[in-house]
């Protein structure tokens, strides 16, 4: 039987015969990139011709109008001696609909939106971002006016008309928070007194796991957003996270086990580009990582590998990052990767990995260079790595614990401890004897030496 060869074409669909379920095919294309639908051809290919090819030519471009309200090339083509018709799909510039259902691809087949995911859709044809929608339903007796007041003081510098009014109302419509009285999204998030009232995905989760991945502690964060990065970083400092304390001669030094600029930077950019549409941002603290996840994917033109480098900012939620500007929470837009890796590299720490998963962008923050993926790199077997990973959590070990936690005899444990002493990994505290235990290098340490640990993708 004639095969089409339709290796030029990239996004097709193919159908025996026509009916009124081939127009859901259509829209689907049509609300996705384009593609091409074929009738006439099986599975295979092969072309089975059409009877009533020549009235079909006439009525397919008119369903096509009359239910869809596109206009679209339908040709009728022929290959020996058989009929089949092409039907050219261009991607919309508006949302197409069949008999009010909406309908995307999704690799190979169409699907048919509904719920958040068909309100995205809609609003992706909007030159409005959702955060500059209004609130029909909020009035302005829901403002935190202290919120405001507070917002006034810091934003002076950058928002010199802020001490032009003590109209707090006047404030945000020149802010573009308010317009025609009515109080946009943003304005609900930024400055609400409980923003969770109308977005309930406007919290932000923290859980601590112990090494088992079992949690320990948890808490939901909730109120406007200025309120949430202020008690999410308090309640990081006195509850989740520790405070290691070193002396410079009397001096004593607290520094926090991750960096407070990287924290700020990463909490402040997902409240910023989070999708309110969606689920609440979670971070999660392992002993030796902090993981934060947040849901909205990155824009297309901005792909992980990118941000890594100088890049442009086009946030999310553009009133968000603007407010958050004028307030100094972020210094300039499109630096916020590159303040994130300069603070884990000042303090000695390994590059923070980015990943896009499950509809979100995913921040890890490790502890110390002796991550999984670095391990795996170096020349070391599985029980030195078993005591890399318990030194991570447990400061030094001796010969003893080594014999213990990997059962194995005095002399295989020396060996090995001294191997991961010549690898400068660890450092060995004492000289012989029961006294003599072993320590992490540090990444300035390792430095020294002439060795290398704080590399991207570590």
């Amino acid at each position: 039987m004639t095969k089409l060869d339709i290796s030029e074409h990239q996004n097709y669909e193919l159908k025996t015969s026509w009916n009124d379920e081939v127009l859901k095919e259509i829209v689907s294309f049509a609300n996705s990139e384009g593609g091409t639908v074929f009738v006439g051809l099986n599975d295979e290919y092969e072309i089975l011709g059409l009877d009533n090819s020549k009235d079909l030519l006439e009525k397919i471009p008119n369903k096509i109008h009359d239910i869809l309200g596109l206009i679209l090339a339908v040709n009728l083509r022929k290959k020996e001696g058989k009929d089949y018709i092409e039907i050219i799909v261009h991607k919309s510039s508006v949302p197409v609909s069949c008999r009010g259902k909406y309908y995307k691809r999704s690799g190979s087949t169409k699907r048919e939106l509904k719920g958040n995911e068909l309100n995205k859709f809609i609003q992706s044809f909007s030159h409005i971002n959702w955060d500059a929608f209004i609130e029909k339903s909020a009035t302005t007796e829901e403002l935190d006016y202290d919120t405001i007041h507070k917002f006034r003081k810091i934003s002076k510098e950058r928002l010199s008309f802020s001490q032009e009014t003590d109209d707090d109302i006047e404030l945000l419509e020149k802010l573009g928070l308010i317009i025609d009285g009515n109080l946009t999204r943003a304005a609900i998030l930024l400055f609400g007194k409980n923003p969770q009232k109308y977005y309930t995905s406007a919290i932000f989760k923290i859980g601590k796991f112990n090494n088992e991945g079992e949690l320990v502690a948890q808490d939901v964060i909730e109120g406007n957003l200025f309120k949430q990065v202020n008690n999410i970083e308090e309640i990081l400092k006195t509850k989740y996270l520790i405070f290691d304390v070193s002396f410079e001669g009397m001096k004593r030094i607290e520094r926090l086990e991750y960096p407070t600029k990287a924290l700020r930077e990463i909490i402040v950019n997902a409240l910023i580009h989070k999708d309110y549409m969606g689920t609440a941002i979670q971070m999660k603290i392992h002993p030796d990582k902090l993981i934060l996840w947040n849901e909205g994917v990155l824009p297309e033109v901005i792909p992980v590998e990118k941000l890594y480098k100088s890049h442009p900012s086009l946030p999310r939620n553009e009133l968000l990052a603007k407010i958050f500007f004028s307030a100094e929470y972020i210094d300039a837009w499109g630096r916020g990767i590159d303040k994130i890796l300069e603070a884990c590299r000042d303090n000695e720490l390994p590059e923070p990995e980015f990943v896009e998963d499950f509809g979100g962008l995913q921040v890890t923050l490790f502890k110390d260079i002796y991550t999984d993926t670095f391990l795996k790199k170096e020349d070391i077997n599985e029980r030195q790595i078993a005591a890399i990973k318990y030194l991570k959590i447990n400061k030094e070990i001796s010969n003893q614990i080594y014999q213990k936690i990997n059962d194995v005899s005095k002399a295989t444990a020396s060996n090995e401890l001294k191997d991961l002493v010549k690898k400068s990994m660890l450092i060995q505290k004492g000289i012989t004897g029961r006294g003599t235990t072993y320590v992490l290098c540090s990444q300035s340490e390792r430095a020294n030496k002439g060795l290398k640990g704080l590399t991207k993708g570590l």
